[in-house]
């Protein structure tokens, strides 16, 4: 087993590189992450964790999370539109530059 490095996430790129750290870094960003969902009642979400192939230092460790929510509030209909599943391209009914900054003094203590 190879001994995890104490390195940012940005410059980790397998999955022996993440240790401890990396871990108690992740963490402490989600919690800011569903602390902002539940004041705003979001209770479902995706999140993915991807790696590099070991011993090849081209694509840096990266997590996504994304809410899952209603597009259609009327209908509650699935949080899949045809924007999506037919066209490939992403939807988002909030811009992301107001969920940031909505989200900005989450990690004003980081």
């Amino acid at each position: 087993m190879i001994k995890p490095q104490k390195l940012p996430l940005s410059e980790l790129f397998a999955v022996n590189d993440f240790g401890a750290e990396q871990v108690a870094g992740l963490s402490d960003g989600l919690q800011r992450v569903f602390a902002y969902y539940r004041e705003n009642a979001i209770y479902s979400f995706n999140a993915s964790l991807f790696f590099g192939p070991a011993g090849r230092n081209s694509f840096s460790c990266h997590f996504r999370i994304a809410a899952r929510t209603f597009l259609n509030m009327r209908d509650f209909a699935s949080d899949m539109s045809f924007h999506q599943m037919l066209l490939a391209e992403p939807v988002s009914v909030v811009m992301p530059e107001q969920v940031a900054a909505d989200m900005k003094h989450y990690f004003k203590t980081c």
